[in-house]
């Protein structure tokens, strides 16, 4: 199952969650304990990424949003405070509506990248959004130089090749075969990808592909994040562990059993934070030593969407964005 897939799977049972919630006198929203909230009456925020100073998000994503003013591209101090809009979507024509879309967000010391139709980037201290180039982009991240992505691929359609382009725009660059691509990452020389039989990584110059490492028989590998010396991926047949999986070569590191493979994990200098299943129906966000030992999990309630890095965790349920410390 693919990020895209998952996503799409994700969204209806957060729709089965809240009727489940609602047919039931006794059955109550989870809710983060431990946390501050930082924004509310938000209209579904979703894509959250940070820095030192912001949290950056996407909110709405249709007509009635965009008409009432709800929709659109913000950010937001990390103490909290009023958001601003960086990016709003506009009606282009009679038959066109550029809304911003949910999947990701990704950001430089300048700029926020987003997508809405095409890829676009932003100044993050304001001013006008610039297209860059066609692009509806379901992974994506950016380094020094180029901005990488692979593009929306649904139950039924073709698989696609991961493209890079400069940061300032100009020729799009084929960097893979049409592949079922479920996460990438990049680090100083190669992009790698994850799809279901294996990691795989190319030259971020061009070049051949080569494969990094070969899903055992009946495992699929979804997730996918890298530092300076380490890959980490998830793995499984429905149960999904994190693994470590140095680049060096060798055989992969399992860190922890299982964790909900729907979501993202984030890896910092010294952590891994992930979702987990609590339940029926609650999740919790977590954390690990990056260099493996005990979870620890934060707290419990309700991922719409969440970004973490420093000790810092930043999560969205349906109208708020709270802040959770990651104390070991």
């Amino acid at each position: 199952m693919n990020w895209k897939t998952k996503l799409d799977a994700a969204a209806v049972a957060a729709v089965l969650l809240l009727a489940a919630l609602g047919c039931s006198e006794s059955a109550k929203t989870a809710e983060w304990t431990k946390a501050k909230v930082l924004g509310d009456k938000l209209d579904h925020p979703s894509a959250i990424t940070a820095d030192e100073k912001n949290i950056y998000f996407v909110t709405g994503g249709t007509i009635a949003s965009l008409n009432d003013g709800t929709s659109g591209v913000w950010k937001m101090p990390v103490g909290g405070g009023p958001p601003s809009l960086l990016f709003k979507g506009y009606k282009k024509d009679e038959n066109t509506v550029i809304l911003p879309a949910s999947f990701v967000l990704a950001t430089d010391d300048k700029y926020l990248y987003f997508s809405a139709g095409h890829i676009y980037r932003v100044p993050k201290d304001g001013g006008d959004a610039v297209q860059i180039t066609a692009g509806t982009p379901t992974e994506m991240t950016v380094d020094n130089d180029r901005i990488y992505w692979h593009n929306f691929v649904g139950e039924g359609m073709a698989a696609t090749p991961a493209y890079s382009i400069a940061k300032a725009g100009g020729e799009v660059r084929t960097m893979t075969g049409a592949v079922n691509i479920s996460a990438i990452a990049v680090d100083e020389s190669s992009l790698y990808w994850a799809q279901p039989d294996g990691i795989y990584k190319t030259p971020k110059s061009g070049g051949d592909a080569v494969k990094v490492y070969a899903a055992p028989d009946k495992q699929s590998i979804s997730g996918l994040a890298a530092d300076r010396e380490n890959l980490y991926f998830t793995i499984g047949s429905g149960r999904n562990a994190l693994m470590k999986l140095a680049k060096a070569g060798g055989e992969p590191v399992k860190l922890i059993d299982e964790i909900n493979h729907a979501h993202r994990f984030y890896v910092d200098d010294a952590n891994i934070y992930f979702v987990k299943n609590e339940g029926s129906f609650g999740t919790s966000v977590n954390f690990v030593p990056r260099s493996g030992g005990v979870p620890q999990k934060v707290d419990t309630g309700y991922v719409a969407s969440y970004f973490a890095a420093k000790g810092k965790i930043y999560v969205a349920d349906i109208s708020k964005i709270y802040e959770l410390d990651a104390k070991p």
